[in-house]
């Protein structure tokens, strides 16, 4: 045939390729988007400016597939085509789509940068709805970067726009982000009813990919809320959406939601396999701020069933890798966290350490309903409990009291019930722990918490027979988990309560203990500290202690 013949045909499977690539785009079939735009790009000419859609195309994709390092070579391109052939609007999109790269990268500094440039841009050339979503962008760098406020003002510019424009698409993710947002700030209520309007908007709108961001959230709001349950449920869905749409991040931070809950409800290696699953995809995909969290999760969980020396090793990954990302957002989190596995591991000294690091690496936070505020403070006082400073623990609690949410949660009742064991007021205590078992939102931890404070207040009574009773049904909670710390704990109470009480099997139960203690290798002194002191009597010299978590 001739060589225009040719030429039609080019055109002709071009324009089929450009149309399937954006059937697949709205299908959230990022494979198959990355695919067309791939063969678009081989039947374009070098200097066809053509490729520049194909280019930002496929960056798309490759970021929805979490291939960074590709994603950021086409965006490049496209912008270096763009920048080439005088199309200040494709210049725009490309800069709108590196900032997001960055911000995937956990580069948040770089994220800001470029996108501020973008908005610029926008602006120049009257393009709102280009604005807009840079504006959306740029503030979620700035979330990342712990600047809320930042966030708070771009979303609500965006979302403004959005509006205005009547661009249900980009109402939806502004209300999701801003979402995110008051969840981060413990504003609950508000999470739940943007969550709401952006549920609707996706669903209406057929994204699936959105929706799955939506209902991702929403399944971390219901786990804050206590409701583990129905979190589980919708974070099962999503996941399995997730790998459908082969959406890696989604993946992952549903991976590391379910490694969560599964923690908290003592099915703890069931933990450890998830969060190791989250950490293998955010270190495949380049995904440091997913690493630091998969790290931290990973490192309770293997505390919880009894690997401590590698929960330590972990420890240390999680705050060196924290220090990796550019600006450090996430190295109060990464002390945090290692001051909470310190408090669970009967090492208070080390916790309390970590806790001040956690808070030197922050803006001073005294609004409690932020995110892990709360819990931060009440680990500090089970820390003061260790060490015997209870009027110091009773201090911090004071303070969450007068400055915290209005409801405060079981680890913050079980630990003001052990406050309460150990000013001697036993009925408060041994009330206040019923009431946080009545609730049926309690963690494992927190179950066993309040188990142990009305066990102690019936022996610090001299109730041997509601003792005993008490310590069987810790016992019977602990050892439905695989959670052998908290196995190892409950035995070591009992242990120190029956010598307490005097009783003949005392020197038995505390070979029990001991060797339950000696197998994990830790000799979590604060917690024999903590149970001597609520019962009366002396401690004893501990044979093993814990190994130093390292940061430097």
């Amino acid at each position: 045939g001739s060589p225009g013949a040719g030429t039609e045909l080019v055109d002709t499977a071009l324009q089929w390729l450009e149309t399937a690539a954006d059937w697949a785009e709205r299908s959230h079939s990022n494979y198959a988007a990355g695919r067309f735009h791939a063969q678009r790009l081989e039947l374009l000419a070098e200097d066809d400016p053509r490729r520049i859609a194909a280019h930002l195309g496929r960056a798309r994709a490759r970021l929805g597939l979490r291939e960074l390092a590709g994603a950021l070579y086409d965006a490049r391109e496209a912008l270096a085509e763009a920048l080439r052939v005088g199309d200040a609007v494709s210049e725009a999109h490309s800069l709108n789509l590196l900032g997001d790269i960055a911000t995937a990268e956990s580069d948040h500094i770089r994220a800001l940068d470029v996108l501020t440039r973008a908005i610029d841009r926008w602006r120049e050339l009257g393009q709102w709805g280009g604005l807009a979503e840079a504006l959306r962008l740029r503030g979620m760098a700035a979330m990342g970067m712990g600047d809320r406020e930042a966030a708070e003002a771009d979303f609500e510019k965006a979302l403004d726009i959005f509006v205005e424009l009547e661009d249900s698409s980009g109402e939806a993710w502004c209300q999701q982000n801003l979402a995110w947002l008051s969840f981060e700030l413990g504003h609950i209520a508000d999470a739940e009813a943007r969550l709401d309007r952006a549920v609707q908007l996706f669903a209406r709108n057929s994204d699936a990919g959105g929706l799955g961001w939506a209902l991702g959230l929403a399944a971390f709001v219901r786990f804050h809320l206590g409701d583990s349950e129905e979190a589980e449920s919708i974070a099962q869905l999503v996941l399995t959406e997730a790998r459908k749409r082969g959406d890696r991040f989604g993946e992952a931070m549903m991976n590391l939601l379910l490694a969560s809950i599964t923690l908290w409800s003592g099915r703890c290696q069931e933990a450890v396999d998830l969060a190791e699953q989250a950490l293998q995809i955010f270190r495949d995909t380049g995904q440091k701020y997913g690493e630091v969290q998969s790290l931290g999760t990973l490192a309770r969980a293997k505390a919880a069933v009894g690997r401590m020396s590698e929960s330590r090793r972990l420890l240390t990954e999680c705050m060196e890798a924290a220090t990796e990302i550019p600006g450090e957002p996430l190295k109060a989190f990464s002390h945090m966290v290692a001051g909470a596995t310190a408090v669970q591991s009967g090492d208070p000294e080390t916790s309390l350490a970590m806790l001040d690091r956690s808070q030197a690496d922050r803006e001073p936070d005294l609004d409690m309903r932020i995110l892990g505020s709360m819990d931060r403070w009440v680990t500090r006082s089970m820390a003061y409990l260790q060490l015997g400073r209870v009027a110091d623990a009773r201090a911090v609690l004071a303070a969450i009291e007068e400055g915290g949410p209005e409801k405060k949660g079981p680890y913050f009742q079980t630990v003001s019930a052990m406050v309460e064991l150990l000013e001697g007021d036993t009925a408060a205590a041994m009330a206040r722990a019923t009431g946080t078992l009545d609730t049926g939102r309690a963690t494992y931890l927190d179950r066993r918490t309040a188990l142990l404070v009305i066990a102690l207040s019936h022996t610090r009574n001299g109730d041997e027979e509601q003792a005993i009773t008490a310590f069987d049904a810790a016992l019977a909670a602990v050892d439905s988990t695989d959670s052998r710390l908290s196995q190892t704990l409950v035995r070591i109470a009992r242990a120190i309560a029956y010598r307490a009480l005097d009783r003949p099997d005392a020197d038995a139960r505390e070979a029990e203990a001991e060797a339950a203690s000696d197998a994990l290798g830790v000799g979590v002194e604060g917690w024999r500290r903590l149970y001597c002191e609520a019962v009366g009597v002396e401690p004893r010299p501990v044979r093993v202690g814990p190994g130093p978590i390292r940061s430097d």
